[in-house]
């Protein structure tokens, strides 16, 4: 399969994580990512003010970070797919990828929870091809928007998702904790629908 080619894949709701790969070592690659710069966050209080400022700033360093998907990660991702807006990419039987997704009704929000694309299938279009099925479901479903979180260490991610048309809509200084994540601040990003 070539970059952008998916006429061999097929896109389809998920039901359940019957059947899905989740227990294959190695079958998902590398849980996280790789970044050669950071957004700086810079906030200023003044009187009744206050003004964040992201500035993307190079790293002296490669920065790294791997997560594990836990077994309570594949229960919570269950219980999201029985919602109905989580779907799958398939080449023939095989799983590319898949994004677990949950609607927020009390703001009218479709909220990416998770985005996994196979080692093998990655930079082949199937995120951004994902990513798409999401906002129609979105649009088809009268969500006015769909959201996710990443990190200002996520540099490749942001630039991802602003590739598909979602801006940043939000900064939260202190969600993670720094003795885990040093340095780390989330960033949530948002594709409005209409």
């Amino acid at each position: 399969m070539s970059p952008g080619n998916h006429e061999m894949i097929r896109f389809e709701r998920l039901s359940s994580l019957n059947g899905l790969p989740i227990n294959e070592p190695g079958y998902w690659g590398h849980n996280g990512y790789v970044s050669g710069s950071v957004f700086e966050v810079t906030s200023r209080s003044a009187g009744e003010g206050a003004s964040f400022e992201l500035k993307l700033l190079p790293l002296p360093s490669v920065f790294r970070k791997d997560w594990t998907i836990t077994e309570e990660d594949w229960e919570e991702y269950a219980t999201l797919i029985a919602e109905g807006y989580s779907f799958a990419a398939y080449d023939g039987t095989r799983v590319a990828g898949m994004i677990i997704c949950a609607a927020q009704q009390w703001n009218n929000t479709l909220h990416i929870e998770n985005l996994l694309v196979a080692s093998q299938y990655r930079n082949k279009g199937i995120g951004g091809a994902l990513i798409n099925r999401v906002i129609k479901e979105a649009s088809q479903s009268k969500f006015r928007q769909v959201t996710l979180e990443t990190q200002n260490t996520n540099v490749p991610a942001v630039a991802f998702y602003r590739k598909q048309g979602f801006r940043i809509d939000g900064l939260r200084l202190g969600l993670y904790d720094p003795s885990e994540n040093p340095g780390e601040i989330a960033i949530f990003m948002a594709y409005r629908i209409g």
